[in-house]
């Protein structure tokens, strides 16, 4: 699931590209709107993700942490929100493409693109990145204090999680478009990897049945 949901997100912010940013974006819907759709698909995959993953530590850290494993969950759950409402105003744009034709150049549909895409580079961005740092960040705290996982790779994690949740903090700050990109990508690199390597943990050693086995392994 930790594979699925970093491939997802990656996947669909490269299927879709730039071109769907500024004025323009309800008329490039139009011109690419298979690749519109797949990535709204992926989206909503990546949203039923982090439920997936949210619910899957709160089966392994329900017994250790409770209060934490549930409060990942809620927060997840409102990433998941934000998620779904990203791929649902990419299908917006593609209704709005589906106008008349010249309605699409008029300046009130081209406004009404903008402030869509705006809307859903913040909801994809900024607000569900933001959410994804307090659910991910208790669920490390969680891991940390349960001693299920070797320490070294949950630090990792911790420290993935702040960097990606303070270059959110930054593209909200700086307004439109909102994207994590350029230097940014840099930042937001850390935890995109600590998962992958983490899913590959689980999948081939599992988390660790006595808290003594993850410490020996720092």
């Amino acid at each position: 699931m930790l594979i699925l949901g970093v491939f997802t997100s990656l996947a669909g912010t490269l299927v879709l590209g730039e071109r769907f940013n500024g004025a323009g974006a309800v008329a490039a819907a139009g011109d690419h709107q298979s690749r519109v759709m797949t990535s709204a698909v992926l989206q909503l995959v990546t949203a039923a993700g982090a439920v997936g993953i949210a619910l899957g530590f709160h089966a392994l850290l329900r017994s250790h942490c409770p209060t934490l494993a549930v409060g990942a969950v809620a927060f997840r759950g409102v990433e998941a929100v934000f998620a779904a409402g990203s791929a649902f105003a990419l299908v917006a744009l593609v209704v709005l493409a589906q106008l008349p034709s010249g309605s699409v150049e008029q300046p009130g549909i081209a406004s009404l693109g903008l402030v869509v895409t705006s809307l859903r580079d913040a909801s994809h961005f900024g607000f569900g990145v933001v959410f994804y740092g307090f659910g991910a960040l208790l669920t490390y705290v969680a891991l940390l204090k349960s001693r299920l996982l070797p320490r070294a790779l949950v630090v990792w994690g911790v420290i993935g999680v702040v960097l990606i949740f303070c270059t959110a903090l930054l593209g909200l700050s700086d307004g439109p478009p909102y994207a994590i990109d350029g230097w940014r990508t840099v930042l937001a690199a850390p935890i995109a990897l600590q998962e992958l390597v983490m899913a590959v943990w689980l999948i081939s050693r599992g988390p660790s049945s006595s808290p003594a086995v993850a410490a020996s392994t720092d």
